[in-house]
């Protein structure tokens, strides 16, 4: 994953209902059979950048607080 990217959804249809998936590392654990299709979709997020203070969404101004450059 990219930086400020995070995993948000994991959806596996499988018609078996024997594979998996593991939104905390994601990973999924495929169980292939014959003659069967499996559909994986991750959905990402991106996470907004943040003001040098940490607090709120980067306006990409320099923070009057910590006077740090721009994002």
């Amino acid at each position: 994953m990219q930086a400020r990217w995070t995993i948000a959804d994991i959806v596996v249809v499988d018609p078996s209902g024997t594979s998996t998936a593991d939104l905390s590392t994601g990973t999924t654990t495929i169980n292939l059979q014959a003659n069967t299709h499996i559909t994986i979709i991750y959905q990402n997020t991106e996470q907004p950048h943040l003001d040098c203070c940490h607090k709120n969404p980067c306006q990409c101004n320099p923070c009057t607080q910590c006077h740090q450059k721009p994002c």
